[in-house]
């Protein structure tokens, strides 16, 4: 209850951010698509830090992660390198071999598949 026109006002902050989980998304690599560049669109777009693409090649996975700049980067850099807008969700990426056809490049929430 309020009297003689005081004015209250409250705030809410999260004690948490909000995490949009992105869509799972693959290529599947058949003759006529292999080589060694691709680019997907993911929706949601990702949070910085947290993608990561891997792709097969003469039967081993090779992982590109996210460094929270856009950057994607494996291991080595024989490995591959690629790049995350984190506003359009545009995922590009160069692998450092030609990935095996039959295989899927995988993102967000896949699963390997042998």
């Amino acid at each position: 209850y309020l009297s003689g026109g005081s004015t209250w006002q409250a705030t809410f902050r999260a004690a948490a951010e909000y995490i949009q989980v992105a869509d799972s998304a693959s290529i599947t690599i058949v003759n006529n698509n292999r080589g060694y560049n691709y680019v997907q669109t993911i929706n949601p777009a990702p949070a910085p830090g947290s993608l990561q693409v891997s792709y097969r090649a003469q039967g081993r996975w090779y992982d590109l992660r996210d460094n929270g700049t856009g950057a994607l980067r494996g291991i080595s850099a024989a490995h591959g390198s690629g790049a995350v807008d984190y506003r359009s969700g545009t995922v590009t990426i160069t692998c450092g071999e030609l990935p095996d056809v039959g295989s899927e490049i995988l993102s967000p929430g896949e699963q390997r598949r042998q």
